[in-house]
This record gives C-alpha cells, structure tokens and sequence, in this order.
C-alpha cells in the first residue's frame, strides 16, 4: 500500500496573503503607538515646561515685590528722617550766619542722627551748596567747604523739594543714596539751606543677595546698572548707548567717569 507524505507541504496561497495582511496591520500599528507615545510625551513635556515657566515667572515676580517694598520702606523712612533733621531749631540757626556756636550745636545734632540712623553722613548746606556742617568733617574725606551745588538733590532741594538721588560720591568715592530735604530759618519762606542724609547701597546689596536665583539690578532712568547681586555688572549699561549719551551721562558727574565707552 501507497502511503503519502502530508510533513513539509508548501502553504496555500491564501495562508500567505493572510500573514503578508497581518504583519502590514502590526507595522501599523507599531508606528501609530510609537507616533503617540511622541506626541504624548511632547505634551506632557511642554505643558510641564509652560507650568515650571509660570511657577518660576510667579516666583520671580513675588521676590521682585519683596525688594520693591523694601526700598520704597528704605526710602520713606529716611525721606521722614533728613525731613526731620531739616525741621530742627539748631539746625536752622546755622543758617545763614554760620555762627561759631550754632555750627557746634548743628554738628553736634548731625553725629546723633548720622550715629542712631546707622547712615554714611549727615550734612548741611547752606544756599549755594557750599557744605557748613557735616558729621564726616574729622574724616580725610570731609564735605566741610565743599560744594555740591551741581548735584539735582541740592537744586530740588533749594527749590522746596524733597528729592532722592543716587550717585557715586565726587569726594568720598562711594556709591550711596542720598536724601535731602530744605532747611527754613525763621520767618524765611525761601529755603535758606539743604540738609542731606547719604545712606550706603549695601544694604540694599545684602538684601539682594538673599537671593538665591537670579540677578538683581538697580539702575538709573538711562540704564546704568547702580547696585547689584552681581558686583561685575556695576556701571554697565544695560542696553545700546549712543557716545553721546555715553558722554552725557558722565557730563552729570553722577557715576563719576562711568559707564565709559
């Protein structure tokens, strides 16, 4: 008897096209999850980019508002404080006169406040912005008879004005903040002097280095950086400037001869 051999027949023409269709079907497959795996992970990735931008921008901002509030504090009390100094009896009496003792009394009235107030230096002025008094006069770099008249805390000041002004001392060679306030002798209704309280930018300085990310600046209305958490970055300017402007902003004597070219 015959006996066929069935092992290692060829597959029927059906079988093969069903397994050419199926192994297309798992190709597609294989892409379209590969496809959203990607685009799931390009959404995760920027929604979790976009909510750590936010955060870090909210963050930013609440910081910002902590260092705002405390220069305006900063700058209120200080402002309330040389107003203070300016409203005092013998300090007015120095003015115009310079009398021997009244100098003694006003000098005398600068070191308390310059001492109690943790402040550079407390000083008078008389109407031409020659300095008659000043809590530094024992130092090498005394105000005493020297004139500020340029400086715009001296001629708002004279003017009536209260006014704040940052600059780089022309004598001491420090940067600070000053405060000036005008000093009316009796029944005078033109101010007869400026008194001024020069405070230190370390201190604000301090409080931008508590913090740990980022850069603080503050500058003047050009640009010029005047204090920073960043010491390398001080006097630069902050955007394009003309030689020009360069030039006028050295012309006030604000930051000395920076920023330079």
């Amino acid at each position: 008897m015959k006996i066929d051999k069935l092992q290692g027949s060829a597959p029927g023409p059906h079988l093969m096209k069903s397994d050419s269709k199926l192994r297309r079907l798992v190709a597609i497959l294989s892409v379209l999850a590969g496809l959203s795996t990607l685009t799931w992970g390009y959404l995760y990735f920027s929604r979790a980019t976009k909510t750590a931008t936010a955060r870090a921008h909210a963050e930013a901002e609440e910081r910002l508002g902590e260092v705002k509030s405390h220069i305006e504090s900063h700058t209120a009390w200080h402002l309330q404080s040389v107003r203070a100094l300016a409203g005092l009896k013998g300090i007015e009496a120095s003015l115009p006169c310079g009398d021997v003792a009244a100098l003694a009394r006003t000098n005398a009235i600068l070191d308390h406040f310059n001492d109690a107030m943790k402040t550079d230096v407390c000083y008078l002025m008389d109407r031409s912005g020659n300095t008659i008094a000043s809590s530094n006069r024992n130092d090498p770099d005394s105000f005493v008879n020297k004139n500020f008249s340029f400086r715009p805390y001296f001629q708002k000041a004279i003017e009536g004005r209260s006014a704040v002004y940052m600059a780089l001392g022309s004598i001491s060679k420090k940067r600070g903040i000053y405060f000036s306030h005008p000093v009316y002798a009796t029944a005078k209704t033109e101010p007869s002097g400026v008194a001024v309280i020069k405070t230190s930018v370390v201190g604000l300085e301090k409080n931008f280095m508590q913090v740990p990310d980022g850069v603080f600046l503050l500058t003047d209305p050009f640009g010029v950086v005047f204090a920073s958490s960043r010491a390398d970055w001080l006097f630069e300017v902050l955007w394009e400037a003309s030689a020009e402007t360069l030039s006028d902003i050295r012309n006030t004597q604000q930051f000395g001869q920076e920023p330079r070219d």
